[in-house]
């Protein structure tokens, strides 16, 4: 499932240290259930899912987001999104995924 050209589904997991000039980070939705989403975020650390984590809890829909790293070596962080009543987890992170690549689409090294 593609979220936004940020993000894409794949089973192969992004390199580390350089700058390919597309941004690419593997998604595994692992629950979708109207107000609740629960994603598993390859190969990425503590600096996205903590913007992540900072922009939802900032959004007026969101109750909760927070994110979980489980151990260093063996797991994959996941990020967990409670949406408030009537609104929709999915709807929230894709918009924040369109928001986020908004910014970084112009920067330049």
């Amino acid at each position: 499932m593609n979220w936004t050209p940020w993000f894409q589904q794949s089973d192969e997991r992004p390199q580390k240290g350089g700058f390919s000039g597309a941004l690419v980070m593997p998604v595994k939705v692992l629950k979708n259930e109207g107000s609740e989403i629960r994603l598993r975020l390859v190969g990425e650390d503590h600096s996205t899912l903590q913007l992540f984590r900072s922009r939802l809890n900032a959004n007026d829909k969101v109750e909760y987001a927070n994110f979980f790293t489980g151990h260093p070596d063996l797991d994959e962080p996941e990020l967990y999104v409670r949406a408030k009543k009537g609104a929709k987890a999915d709807k929230i992170v894709k918009d924040l995924c369109s928001d986020i690549a908004k910014e970084f689409a112009d920067l330049s090294l």
